[in-house]
């Protein structure tokens, strides 16, 4: 519920009128339900590599997967970049990113080459969000969405959410807005949402948690200093060009937990560390 609300109106909210929407991942539908909750929206297509998984929500989780059948959402069975490499130019107000962490198939989304490509299919002032790392465990990760991934974008941040099921209670979305060339006046972030919730049925998204998600600890925003407007090539506030590419890689400490806790379900002695 919060990982699906967050993820899908962080987006669509930040963008004044979402007409076109894409979805990579995501076949539980979970994500399609909440950009479906907005009237505006004309087009919503979900693209996801494992039929099995939309068939799987549909039978075992049907309110989950209830707006599949939406008349506007069209399904596409399918790997998601080649799918948007087969994406027009300007087609989409908002792409967002239902992703696994980035190891395995998963690993192709999380690549400077991927986020061009996004970056290539939004329209002018479009918004796309991702699945961004967990800020304990993964923040050499969630610098690079924000630092690497978001060079294209007139602005890129990073929002935070708090999902209990997640390792560490918490996880973050990468949010970018490509510039609009015509209207170089209107702010670039997305902080501050463009609409308001009007009738929806909302759990833990609202206008207040949608600005105070991108209010993150000191030594994240130390990490992720950036000029929010600059361009690629631009220097940053501290007067240092933005950070060369970094490859994610898991955490050792991620690595760690899972080990202990295995451990602990088979009853051995903790190993010192």
């Amino acid at each position: 519920m919060a990982y699906q609300e967050m993820l899908a109106h962080l987006a669509m909210f930040s963008h004044y009128d979402p007409r076109r929407v894409l979805v990579i991942g995501g076949g539980d539908g979970g994500v399609i339900r909440e950009v479906c909750k907005h009237l505006c929206v004309e087009t919503a297509v979900l693209c996801e590599i494992d039929g099995d998984v939309v068939d799987a929500a549909k039978r075992f989780f049907p309110d989950m997967a209830s707006s599949l059948d939406d008349p506007r959402v069209n399904v596409h069975i399918g790997d998601g970049v080649a799918f948007l490499e087969s994406a027009g130019e300007g087609e989409y107000d908002v792409i967002i990113i239902d992703s696994s962490d980035p190891t395995g198939p998963g690993k192709k989304l999380f690549t400077p080459k991927f986020y061009e490509r996004v970056h290539r299919a939004l329209r002018p002032r479009g918004v796309v969000c991702a699945q961004g790392g967990n800020m304990w465990l993964q923040l050499d990760l969630v610098r690079t969405m924000v630092k690497v991934h978001g060079k294209p974008f007139f602005s890129a941040e990073y929002a935070s959410m708090q999902v209990p099921t997640y390792l560490g209670g918490q996880i973050g979305a990468f949010l970018a807005r490509k510039a609009d060339p015509d209207r170089p006046d209107l702010g670039a972030s997305c902080q501050i949402p463009e609409r308001r919730p009007q009738g929806m049925k909302l759990r833990y998204y609202s206008e207040e948690v949608h600005h105070a998600a991108f209010q993150v600890p000191l030594f994240v925003s130390r990490q992720l200093k950036r000029e929010c407007c600059a361009r690629p090539g631009e220097r940053s506030s501290e007067g240092t060009p933005h950070a060369p590419p970094m490859q994610p890689s898991p955490s050792s400490m991620c690595g760690y937990v899972l080990r202990l806790l295995g451990q602990i379900c088979q009853r051995r002695e903790l190993p010192s560390r």
